[in-house]
């Protein structure tokens, strides 16, 4: 995974988590946009069902983790989204922000 990047620091600003650490992920803050202000009664229906859900937090894997430039860290993370009528799902594999993982209990 890290192969072009070579460690010249000590500690590394990369890390391997091996075996993957099962996480929780605030969808919300792992997926940046800029929601619009609808009001949820003035959505059409095929919005509120078959849209994905990003208002809770979903369980995950965590994979790697690396260091931003700014001294923040983002973490690699598999987790699934479900649409609201929860028929669809997409999984995800994805850089997330520290502050969107907390350790699953």
């Amino acid at each position: 995974m890290f192969e072009n990047w070579p460690v010249t620091f000590t500690p590394s600003p990369w890390r391997i988590v091996d075996p993957p650490q099962k996480v929780m992920v605030a969808a919300h803050l792992a997926i940046a946009t800029k929601p619009k202000h609808f009001r949820q009664d003035k959505l059409a229906m095929r919005v509120k069902l078959g849209g994905l859900r990003l208002a809770e937090n979903v369980p995950g894997w965590l994979h790697a983790w690396v260091l931003l430039g700014d001294g923040t860290w983002m973490g690699l993370c598999t987790f699934t989204l479900v649409t609201g009528n929860g028929h669809g799902q997409l999984q995800l594999h994805q850089w997330c922000p520290a502050h969107a993982l907390s350790p699953a209990e």
